[in-house]
């Protein structure tokens, strides 16, 4: 799924908002590389994310079997 720049700052600024009201400790946000090189690098989203909280933010990169 890709997002447009406007979608992406949209997305965050939920996530964001949603710690906020919420009081939340932690934000778990997954990353999906699909590569070596995309598993090194933390998409837009996320990336915003851990930039604009103000709480811990856990990456995840596990997979589903």
């Amino acid at each position: 799924m890709d997002f447009s720049p406007s979608s992406a700052q949209a997305l965050v600024l939920a996530i964001i908002e949603q710690e906020q009201e919420s009081d939340g400790d932690l934000i778990v946000i997954g990353k999906h590389g699909q590569s070596v090189v995309e598993d090194c690098l933390p998409g837009s989203v996320t990336t915003r994310v851990l930039a604009e909280s103000v709480g811990d933010v856990l990456v995840s990169t596990a997979r589903a079997a």
